[in-house]
């Protein structure tokens, strides 16, 4: 039975993060054709984001993996086969349980830890990506338009496309002071801490509005430009202080911070905490509902069944963002807005034990 429940559990989860991912490459997907990314960029990033969406969509994996699986029992007369035998529904509850336990103790982990870690890779990865094609997309004798408001040439271009010579920069907007840069020389330099390109170019001149006849023109040593990878990535704003993307120990550090400022920031730090202990709770909690209600709906066509669950995730969620959403407001303590949708669920939970145990609710449309 539990190989059968974790076998059910990886195909729902797999289906939900297939969706999910696909939505998500969609939307980037002008980034990562103007930076011309290869299948294997694809896998690492959509390896990167997997944990953020994981951490969501275990709960009602599990929810669905427990109850298809009693459905299985029960169109194959297995149930019946047990209640005859004087089996009841706490006698089976060992094996469930145990594979709730790890499938909470597994989300516990990518709480904790996984989010962080794979949105730090993930932005690390796609600033690299457009660190490296920006340098490749500077040709030889070519003019480069890629870089959102600036166009680049340059005569000769080393191997590693950081040594530039004889290099032609015009720097500005349609609708801002244009500016021409020339010089006989320059230099590609990539800070990875700083995540920052700079191009740095040595003896030339910088003339202002070199179309007026009053241009004047400046010379210098040493000039640097840096190129905002953040315009080169268009829409997608690379962010790592959001409480969504840290870490559970950095959540705590950022709440002992801004403990005394009782901010806006401070209130979703706190609301984010809740939430990264409320949700893997919520596997155990859902995953739990779905054994008695499974045992209820014994007979009940699986198509049936499974629109009952979604339809009750549904609720669970709508509670869960109302609560959210009331607590972004003002209006409910997070501790309140996020915990209260798990304190009715198990509450609702211990009721359907209650009926499925006495068999006082039955429900059955089979043909």
């Amino acid at each position: 039975m539990s190989l059968e429940i974790l076998q059910v559990f990886f195909v729902c989860l797999a289906v939900f993060i297939s969706i999910i991912l696909i939505g998500r490459l969609i939307q980037l997907g002008k980034i990562l054709i103007s930076l011309d990314i290869s299948f294997k960029d694809v896998f690492f990033l959509i390896m990167y984001l997997s944990p953020f969406f994981l951490f969501v969509l275990m709960p009602v994996a599990g929810m669905l993996a427990l109850f298809l699986t009693f459905q299985r029992m029960s169109t194959e007369n297995e149930l019946v086969a047990l209640r005859s035998g004087g089996v009841s529904l706490y006698n089976i509850l060992p094996c469930p349980i145990f594979i709730l336990l790890l499938i909470t103790g597994i989300n516990f982990y990518i709480s904790f830890y996984g989010i962080s870690w794979g949105m730090d890779r993930f932005n690390s990865y796609l600033i690299d990506l457009a660190q490296k094609k920006t340098k490749l997309s500077i040709k030889p004798g070519m003019f480069n338009l890629k870089l959102p408001g600036f166009v680049i040439y340059a005569q000769n271009v080393s191997q590693d496309s950081e040594v530039l010579t004889n290099i032609f920069i015009k720097q500005g907007l349609d609708n801002e002071k244009k500016v021409i840069i020339v010089a006989p020389k320059g230099f590609l330099k990539w800070l990875p801490k700083k995540k920052v390109l700079y191009f740095s170019i040595l003896n030339g001149k910088i003339y202002e509005n070199p179309f007026d006849r009053q241009a004047s023109y400046i010379s210098f040593g040493k000039y640097e430009i840096r190129l905002d990878l953040n315009r080169v990535l268009k829409s997608f704003k690379i962010r790592t202080d959001k409480p969504k993307y840290m870490s559970y120990h950095m959540l705590q550090k950022n709440i002992s911070k801004y403990s005394k400022s009782k901010s806006s920031y401070y209130t979703e730090l706190i609301e984010e905490k809740h939430k990264r202990i409320a949700i893997p709770v919520s596997c155990f909690i859902l995953g739990f509902l779905a054994i008695p209600l499974g045992w209820i709906l014994e007979g009940m066509k699986k198509f049936y069944g499974t629109i009952i669950v979604v339809f009750v995730f549904f609720i669970y969620y709508a509670l869960f963002a109302l609560g959210k959403s009331l607590v972004e407001g003002g209006v409910l303590l997070p501790s309140v807005g996020i915990w209260t949708p798990n304190i009715l669920f198990f509450v609702f939970t211990i009721l359907l034990f209650y009926f499925a145990e006495k068999e006082r609710v039955k429900f059955s449309t089979r043909d």
